[in-house]
């Protein structure tokens, strides 16, 4: 049997493996068929496609730019050396070959389909919206297309549009593998958590070993307040990933949730061994040290924490409380200054964060004696966050602080507006009242004498 013969049983054979989903067993036998004959097309593409099966996406790509230098019009090794780089995250190099996959074969729907994606990662949105209506015309149930557009949507943080699509999506493709995280996604932005959980457990009862989707699930139930949910959530996925270092983070999280200081830092531990500079953990060691009362390893982990990089936007924002409550303010405004006067934008498109950081470094100020800055601050805050009651009552105090009375019962009466239950709050407002009647009292009497 001479070699060529040998090869084409190598190809063969790996069909059969690739149509059976054994994707490792067809990737050797292509590569030993394409040893003998690195140039046969067909066998380059099926080197490409089994390459994307196992999300060996940069591999892939290679494999289909080899074949375009033997067969430079070859459509499909265009259109999926365009998906390949969207992937990849290289959307302008991506719309270079889908372009050139559509001149050459120019009814493909699957081109404007991908194209979709490519614009939205592009963040040109206009022009994914206008392709999605081209793509309707040639093909109007196409689930993919539902799905980029969808996630284009989202970007632009119209987020109820999204979640339509992603249900048309699954409506189309009930086995979509994201369509229902994605929507569960969009739901929990929202502060839609109930739609958001039944979505998430949909996902995982089709995919139960889905570990973001998991981590995603456990830290909404977090949320929620569902501590044995998520504790259950997060054992599951320790036994099977573990090594996963948010899964700790979270279980740590999680203790301190439940006043469990010892087994919060045993899981603090176990995350930051898996993952050494993950940011977050000594802001988790200072919550269980405060919780076993000790002050001086709570501040320095506070500070330790203060001095690492990364931290998401809860964290900071958790860090600032922290460190505002150990009377660490000069800390606290050295953390938040950079963000809320614009020169970080860890929070710059989530508005109530941001108004919680002015409110927090108004805090700050005020136990700096800044108590201009610190009205300033919180008149952003609530210029920004209108319902933000605590800023009202702040700017109360500052008011109070600085003699301006009738604006602190201005303040005041807004705060009543969002708490109009609060019992506290009427009785400051009439404590106010009676301060700037006594002040106007006085003023009159000194001008009669």
């Amino acid at each position: 049997m001479n070699d060529w013969s040998i090869a084409e049983q190598h190809a063969e054979r790996a069909w059969r493996h690739y149509e059976a989903g054994r994707w490792d067993h067809a990737l050797r036998l292509l590569r030993r068929a394409l040893t003998i004959n690195p140039d046969q097309s067909d066998w380059l593409f099926g080197l490409g496609l089994t390459l994307d099966a196992l999300s060996r996406y940069e591999e892939a790509a290679d494999a289909y730019r080899k074949l375009l230098d033997v067969q430079p019009n070859d459509h499909e090794a265009l259109l999926h050396l365009g998906m390949n780089l969207i992937r990849l995250g290289q959307p302008a190099e991506a719309l270079e070959h889908i372009d050139q996959a559509h001149d050459a074969e120019p009814n493909q729907h699957a081109c404007n389909c991908h194209k979709i994606a490519a614009h939205a990662q592009l963040g040109d949105h206009d022009q994914a919206e206008l392709t999605f209506y081209l793509a309707q015309q040639e093909e109007p149930d196409c689930p993919v297309c539902f799905d980029h557009i969808a996630h284009s949507l989202a970007m632009r943080g119209e987020l109820d549009r999204a979640i339509w699509c992603w249900q048309r999506t699954r409506e189309l493709d009930p086995i979509h593998p994201q369509a229902n995280a994605n929507a569960a996604r969009a739901h929990w932005y929202l502060g839609q958590l109930k739609q958001a959980r039944e979505l998430f457990e949909k996902h995982l009862d089709d995919q139960n070993n889905d570990p973001h989707a998991q981590i995603e699930y456990a830290s909404l139930l977090l949320e929620a307040e569902d501590l044995d949910a998520a504790y259950t959530q997060l054992t599951a996925l320790l036994d099977n990933h573990p090594d996963h270092s948010v899964a700790h983070h979270l279980r740590g999280d999680l203790h301190i949730k439940r006043n469990e200081p010892e087994l919060a830092v045993a899981s603090y531990l176990a995350a930051r061994q898996h993952q050494p500079e993950r940011p977050g953990i000594d802001l988790g060691l200072a919550l269980a040290a405060h919780q076993l009362g000790d002050d001086a390893s709570r501040i320095q982990h506070l500070l330790a924490e203060l001095n690492s990089p990364g931290q998401d936007a809860r964290q900071v924002l958790e860090l600032a409380r922290q460190l505002l409550d150990a009377d660490l303010s000069e800390q606290a405004i050295t953390l938040l200054s950079p963000i809320v006067e614009g020169m970080d934008d860890l929070l710059v498109n989530d508005e109530p964060s941001l108004a919680e950081a002015h409110r927090l470094r108004a805090l700050a100020m005020v136990a700096a004696d800044n108590h201009d800055q610190a009205i300033a601050d919180c008149r952003e805050a609530v210029r920004m966050c209108p319902t933000l009651t605590e800023a009202w009552i702040q700017l109360v105090a500052c008011y109070t602080a600085t003699a301006q009375l009738h604006r602190a019962i201005v303040c005041l009466n807004h705060a009543i507006e969002l708490s109009p239950d609060d019992a506290d709050l009427r009785k400051l407002a009439g404590k106010l009242r009676r301060q700037a009647m006594t002040r106007g009292a006085i003023k009159s009497l000194r001008r009669a004498a």
